[in-house]
């Protein structure tokens, strides 16, 4: 009876904890901008991004498909 009520209480304790982290990070909006349209060099994409908004830099692919671009998302 005590492993079970055991178990019960660290999901309880679980799913409370993982509420609160989705409660916290739920008001914090997240915008994005394209630092670099021509070419992505990762190393120069995160570090621009981070100096300029405090934010994450990241490659991908323009809307064409052809370009690997710079993203920075950040909190607006």
């Amino acid at each position: 009876m005590a492993k079970f009520s055991c178990s019960y209480f660290f999901l309880l304790i679980l799913a409370v904890s993982a509420m609160l982290t989705v409660a916290q990070g739920g008001n914090v909006k997240r915008c994005s901008i394209i630092l670099d349209p021509k070419e992505c060099n990762i190393g120069s994409c995160i570090d621009q991004c981070f100096k300029q908004y405090k934010g994450n830099g990241v490659c991908g692919t323009s809307a064409s498909g052809e370009v690997s671009v710079c993203y920075c998302v950040y909190p607006c």
